[in-house]
């Protein structure tokens, strides 16, 4: 049992590293731009392009493995309770 949990765990991140390896040959449009705008901006924002473009490559992974989540133009299944709830943006707990 533990033996069969463990070669999965195993297989999961084998295939989590094939996505993301995926991800980043492959950048979105979004990522390329960042990456042809970065000659063009100061050095000292640099560390922020490389981190948005980070971001990017992750949500692309979590899209490979996520199945229909997230759609192609970037927006998201919304949880069924969570529209239930009818919550405005900025509520605070005590107005929900």
């Amino acid at each position: 049992m533990l033996e069969s949990r463990i070669l999965e765990a195993t297989q999961m991140m084998k295939n989590l590293e094939q996505k993301s390896k995926h991800a980043r040959r492959n950048p979105s449009k979004e990522a390329q731009l960042l990456h042809a705008l970065k000659p063009f901006v100061p050095q000292a924002n640099h560390k922020t392009l490389e981190d948005t473009m980070d971001f990017l490559h992750l949500l692309e992974t979590l899209r490979s493995i996520g199945g229909n989540s997230v759609h192609s133009n970037g927006i998201y299944d919304i949880d069924q309770e969570c529209m239930s709830r009818r919550k405005k943006p900025f509520d605070t707990p005590s107005q929900i």
